[in-house]
């Protein structure tokens, strides 16, 4: 799938607009190199949508790793095959200053991980808790049990306490 593309080489907002978020919030360029870099990538957007950027097109279900969209994982490939053009516009566009305090609170996130997980893993475990408590009105040891449950993987009590912390303090919670 090739990006729609603007007559005079300029590549579509439904890339740009992404990618920006995505580079704000990690400090890199994403990549469909590695699967825990098209994990990180899931994990950004549908992190963003929740906090109000607007991604309202990309649906995001309950998978295996959390929430996903495929919908956006095509997003990705398609910033894989236009990152030259992204790079032109990225030196004319950027985020402005309300969209960068609404997203500061994810980049923070990131910059509190424990140092004993990877980036891709800690917003896998950021995502997967806000996506399983929306709605609910879970204690956070009820929604801890919730989480055990359907990721099996993340039953460290002090990962979870310091996810819903930073989640809180990022009024995801």
């Amino acid at each position: 799938m090739s990006a729609t593309k603007i007559n005079d080489g300029k590549v579509a907002v439904e890339l740009l607009l992404p990618f920006l978020i995505y580079k704000f919030i990690i400090g890199s360029d994403p990549s469909t190199g590695e699967y825990n870099m098209r994990l990180l990538w899931q994990k950004v957007g549908y992190l963003a949508k929740q906090v109000g950027m607007p991604l309202s097109e990309y649906q995001f279900k309950w998978y295996l790793r959390g929430p996903y969209s495929s919908a956006y994982t095509s997003v990705l490939y398609d910033i894989d095959q236009n990152t030259n053009e992204l790079h032109e516009q990225e030196k004319q566009f950027n985020l402005n200053d309300t969209a960068q305090a609404v997203l500061l609170p994810l980049k923070e996130m990131g910059n509190n991980k424990p140092s004993d997980m990877s980036l891709p893993i800690w917003f896998e475990l950021l995502a997967s808790i806000q996506y399983l408590n929306k709605g609910s009105k879970l204690t956070p040891d009820e929604l801890f049990i919730k989480l055990e449950r359907y990721k099996p993987q993340f039953n460290n009590k002090y990962h979870f306490d310091l996810a819903y912390q930073q989640l809180k303090i990022g009024k995801l919670l």
